[in-house]
């Protein structure tokens, strides 16, 4: 009787809590709008190393070029 004592505890303690709402259902926001908001920030991710990439290349030509005794521009 001990044990029935307890899961009828841990019950009411998980129902006065709300823990035995899904919140996920209960989201204002949908999948797709998640989906679409982690798309664009990987998007941003990748351009921003992109952007990097190119700059880094860009310096390594010009310093080339000096080394080589011309300038690009």
């Amino acid at each position: 009787m001990a044990e029935l004592d307890s899961e009828k505890e841990i019950r009411q303690f998980i129902l006065s809590n709300g823990l035995d709402k899904d919140l996920l259902d209960e989201s204002s926001e949908s999948l797709e709008a998640w989906l679409q908001e982690c798309n664009r920030l990987v998007k941003g991710f990748v351009r921003r190393f992109e952007d990097r990439f190119i700059s880094i290349e860009r310096r390594l030509d010009r310093l080339e070029g000096e080394r080589c005794g011309y300038r690009k521009t």
